[in-house]
């Protein structure tokens, strides 16, 4: 199946048979982003709050922001685009609404307007396919 990111009228395509195996094309959107948890544990890094603070800790909590706000992933040159068994496994988790991780973004990265994806890629494409109008995330600050 052939779908647009809303935002910049990207295309990108989900083989019908994996859409088909998850139960994709029986769901019903009732939230308004997939199901996430409360937040990531890392080992003492940089996170900017709701508030826009810069914060030093080990626990940075999921935030909600529209998809729009978070630059499409991309892959290499010669990578292949998504990988059958983890794109059918975040599309099931989603449909069935098990909660998953936010995705880790950066903030202030360079010629960037808009939050930059450091993992994520089949969870930032299953929402949009399905419809997911914001996004779950972690925000860190870039450094470097």
């Amino acid at each position: 199946m052939q779908f647009v990111l809303p935002h910049d009228q990207s295309e990108f395509e989900i083989p019908d048979g994996w859409w088909q195996a998850s139960g994709a094309a029986a769901f019903v959107r009732a939230d308004p982003a997939y199901a996430a948890l409360a937040g990531i544990n890392k080992g003492w890094e940089e996170f900017t709050s709701n508030s826009g603070v810069t914060i030093r800790s080990t626990h940075c909590p999921t935030q909600l922001v529209a998809l729009l706000y978070v630059a499409p992933p991309r892959r290499e040159p010669g990578e292949p685009w998504f990988v059958e068994q983890r794109m059918v496994e975040v599309l099931q988790a989603m449909c069935a609404r098990t909660l998953m991780p936010p995705i880790e973004v950066l903030r202030g990265v360079p010629g960037e307007q808009r939050l930059v994806p450091r993992d994520g890629l089949h969870r930032f494409y299953a929402s949009a396919a399905l419809g997911f109008p914001m996004l779950p995330v972690a925000v860190f600050k870039h450094v470097g």
